[in-house]
């Protein structure tokens, strides 16, 4: 079974069913490279190997098409990464979103990176997969993807690259501007990717994907850094389901 990383004020909104979207980068790495260059065409509604359920059919200028796979596809139940750990005689899993502290052997929390699905509470189901612009994202889909919950503020919506203990000190006037500071303290923030050279893994260049419009190379850390602004994402609407 796969997972999905959530930041915890997503997971929570998730739980409470005020989160019922993400949109994700996963599957699109070559569209993006130049993401102007392509169109949607069509999304694949059977599966016909090897096209599966939520596969999408881009188009380029030059008339060439690809098929582009997301991570999650329609049906598919997935189980939601977040801190945890076992209590110390292994008895019960215990979890960092419930307050307190760690009740573990080593009194630290395990990553939600490496958590296993037999670890997890929350399990989710994939109901649609679309592709598109990230920009193309409306008022009503920002309110989808969670955008305000847990923060306090005075009025409007939260400018998450102003948020210091749970406390937002700079709003947006829509919620569609809001998401574009959540999509950007996640994503414009370069990123390695890595090449094995000589039996070692390093840096070959870093990658970019900002909400604003723009693809350019800049350098960042004595590499190239390659920004690709209002990338294609995969949009994934989902639903809490209990496990099987």
């Amino acid at each position: 079974m796969q997972g999905m990383l959530m930041q915890d004020w997503g997971i929570k909104a998730t739980a409470e069913g005020r989160k019922t979207v993400t949109r994700r980068l996963g599957g699109l790495q070559e569209i993006n490279k130049d993401p102007d260059k392509w169109h949607f065409v069509t999304s694949a509604i059977r599966d016909i190997l090897p096209v599966h359920v939520g596969d999408c059919l881009l188009e380029n200028r030059e008339g060439q098409q690809s098929w582009v796979k997301p991570r999650y596809h329609v049906g598919q139940t997935i189980y939601i990464k977040e801190a945890w750990c076992e209590s110390f005689d292994g008895s019960k899993i215990h979890y960092k979103l419930d307050g307190g502290e760690s009740p573990g052997p080593k009194g630290f929390w395990r990553s939600p990176l490496f958590m296993p699905a037999w670890a997890a509470r929350r399990f989710v189901k994939i109901l649609a997969v679309t592709a598109g612009r990230v920009q193309e994202i409306t008022e009503a889909e920002a309110k989808k993807e969670g955008v305000g919950y847990g923060f306090q503020m005075n009025a409007g919506w939260p400018d998450y690259q102003h948020i210091e203990n749970g406390i937002c000190s700079l709003t947006q006037d829509t919620a569609i501007a809001s998401f574009s500071t959540l999509w950007d303290s996640i994503n414009a923030r370069p990123k390695p990717v890595y090449i094995r050279q000589g039996g070692q893994r390093i840096i070959s260049h870093y990658v970019s994907y900002p909400w604003e419009d723009g693809t350019r190379v800049e350098e960042h850390r004595g590499k190239k850094l390659y920004i690709c602004g209002n990338p294609w994402v995969f949009r994934n609407e989902y639903e809490l389901v209990k496990p099987d």
